[in-house]
């Protein structure tokens, strides 16, 4: 079942009435407008070849470098 609702002062105001019994366990999942501007990823591509004298098998041992944990 999917219900359009609105939050009014901190409340979910839902556009059509809802016959549940009190103690009715609901998941709510919502959607939020696009923000305007580049997209996490957009953003960090400018940095994406930046650093110097990195490891060449930093992406593949990233957990050996970062924990010390055995090279794969």
């Amino acid at each position: 079942m999917i219900l359009k609702a609105r939050v009014e002062d901190g409340k979910l105001a839902f556009e059509e009435p809802l016959d549940l019994p009190n103690g009715t366990e609901v998941t709510v999942e919502f959607e939020t407008e696009k923000v305007p501007g580049p997209t996490v990823g957009e953003f960090l591509l400018k940095y994406a070849g930046v650093a110097k004298g990195l490891p060449s098998d930093l992406a593949r041992n990233h957990d050996h470098y970062l924990y010390g944990v055995d090279k794969k």
